[in-house]
Order: structure tokens, then C-alpha cells, then sequence
């Protein structure tokens, strides 16, 4: 046997294996989509997906933020109103957030991580080509 039809023979029971497995996880998905659908027969109510929550949510905010860029919000408007001019003025960057880790010692940390760091055309510190400074310092 060459090493070419060794390899052949290699990969085809590689392939075979993974297409076995494949059988597997497709039969235990299709077990578990007909959990959730019994579930959901015998719930009063059915839980909507993620993507509806979502887009009712997104609906239902876009709507808030009209009303707040309409200048309608007041002294006598709701609490709801109120809530979103207040949030629409405090909005966060949409280039940095907060990255989680566990430390050494067991504890949760933070640090901040901005997606424009290897952009030298947005990043003054990615262009210095420098990372000891903090993005602070390029002001």
C-alpha cells in the first residue's frame, strides 16, 4: 500500500466518522425541537422566539426615540418617555465595550476593548504603532 491510498483510507474514515456524528447531532436536534414543541402544547402560553422578542423590542424603541427627537417629551410625560430622553443623552460608544475575564485570583475583571485599535486610519495609537500608551492619551 502507497502512502497515497494510506492517506485516502485515512481520510475517508475521517469523513466517515464525522458524517456519523453528524447523523447523531442532527438526531438529537430533531429530539429536542420536538421537547420544545410538546412544551410548548402544554404551556398556557407560547414563549416567543428571540427574534420576535427582538424586533418587538427594536419596534417599541424606535417608536420612544421618535417621541423623544419630536421634542415632545414634558413635565407631564410618562415615566417610559422621560426614561428614554434621559437614555438617548447617556449612550454609550458603539467602538468600545467591556470585555470580562477571570483573573489569577479567581475574580471577575474588566477592561475595555475598542474595535478600532488595529485601524490605523481611526486610531492614533494603532497608527504611533505603540500600544504601551492608553487611547486617553491621543486624546
Amino acid at each position: 500500500m502507497s502512502a497515497l491510498d494510506r492517506d485516502i483510507r485515512v481520510l475517508r474514515y475521517e469523513r466517515q466518522k464525522l458524517l456519523d456524528e453528524r447523523g447523531k447531532l442532527d438526531a438529537r436536534i430533531k429530539t429536542i425541537e420536538q421537547k420544545i414543541a410538546a412544551l410548548e402544547k402544554t404551556t398556557a402560553c407560547s414563549v416567543p422566539d428571540s427574534a420576535q422578542v427582538f424586533q418587538a423590542a427594536e419596534a417599541d424603541s424606535s417608536q420612544k426615540e421618535a417621541a423623544v427627537a419630536s421634542g415632545s417629551v414634558t413635565e407631564s410625560s410618562s415615566f417610559e418617555e422621560k426614561f428614554e430622553l434621559f437614555r438617548s443623552l447617556f449612550f454609550g460608544r458603539g467602538d468600545v465595550f467591556a470585555k470580562g475575564y477571570k483573573g489569577s485570583n479567581g475574580k471577575i475583571a474588566y477592561s475595555v476593548v475598542c474595535t478600532n485599535l488595529f485601524n490605523p486610519k481611526i486610531c492614533a495609537r494603532s497608527a504611533a504603532n505603540d500600544l504601551r500608551f492608553k487611547c486617553a492619551d491621543f486624546g
